[in-house]
């Protein structure tokens, strides 16, 4: 079907039911995810989109479902408790699709950033943060798990001293002794 005959048929079904409760314009991952979630409380919705369905902005995101722990060093708890909620959604959702993601986060001090970090936090202070050091990453990502663990369904975090990374990590370290710059 050429792509005048395709718009051509979709107009004459946007005709037919021209009286829809919501239409939405964008098919971004937001227009998708407001679709679908009043499609599913059964409202009448129409969504309209010029060109492929998140080819803009959204094709070119990480797609990465991340909970908000960026948002822990500057206070932001209101904003880490609705990502947590909306990344538990979606793990509930399609588990198909969103997985949990092991990362490897290199710590090397154990005490920086414990007198930064507290006052970052209540004075919403903005800019780079310092180094955080393992003490200051354990709280964080204690505070995290207990924001949205998810009844288990998130796998907790691990710290590896450096034997047992080197081990984990054998590959990557290797790769890392040819890359120069």
């Amino acid at each position: 079907m050429s792509e005048t005959a395709w718009k051509a048929r979709r107009l004459a079904g946007l005709r037919e039911k021209p009286n829809a409760q919501v239409l939405i314009i964008g098919g971004g991952i937001n227009g998708l995810a407001t679709f679908r979630d009043l499609a599913l409380q059964g409202v009448d919705v129409v969504l309209v989109e010029k060109q492929d369905y998140c080819s803009g902005a959204s094709a070119a995101s990480s797609h990465m479902i991340h909970g908000g722990v960026r948002y822990l060093e500057n206070g932001e708890i209101r904003l880490v408790k609705e990502s947590l909620q909306e990344r538990n959604r979606l793990l509930s959702a399609a588990p198909h699709y969103v997985k949990p993601l092991k990362t490897t986060i290199p710590i090397f001090s154990v005490f920086s950033g414990l007198l930064s970090a507290p006052i970052r936090l209540f004075t919403h202070a903005q800019g780079k943060p310092n180094e955080r050091g393992a003490i200051l990453i354990k709280v964080g990502l204690i505070l995290y798990y207990t924001f949205g663990r998810n009844g288990g369904t998130m796998p907790r975090h691990r710290f590896l001293g450096k034997k047992k990374l080197k081990e984990s990590c054998r590959f990557f370290l290797e790769e890392l002794k040819t890359i120069r710059f």
